[in-house]
């Protein structure tokens, strides 16, 4: 979650240093937006860290990742295109399907034995 904010407010800044020095496009209401998302992307970080825990609210969250996924295509874009079921896939498969073993398991695995 630490490493998620300094990599998002670095691209905003990087983006809109790099827009206004090229004289590029960019709105007030995209900067507030990045912000605002750069702002969250810790609490989101912290939620898909979550989805490889066990119980109902793990698997609830990763549900939600992938709606968010495919309504955000169909609002934004009217439709799913074919990438969109790529990254959709990879997200399934990553939140649902493949297994992951922490550091902090190993340790406590390690001091069982």
């Amino acid at each position: 979650m630490l490493n998620v904010l300094p990599l998002c407010l670095g691209m905003l800044v990087t983006y809109y240093a790099v827009a206004a020095f090229s004289h590029g496009v960019y709105s007030n209401v995209f900067i507030i937006g990045w912000t605002v998302f750069a702002l969250c992307s810790p609490v989101m970080a912290y939620f898909a860290w979550q989805t490889k825990e066990s119980g109902i609210f793990p698997k609830t969250v990763s549900v939600g990742i992938v709606a968010v996924s495919v309504l955000s295509s169909v609002i934004l874009f009217d439709r799913l295109r074919f990438y969109d079921f790529i990254i959709d896939g990879v997200l399934i498969y990553f939140l649902f399907i493949k297994k992951i073993e922490r550091s902090g398991n190993v340790r406590s695995k390690k001091n069982e034995k």
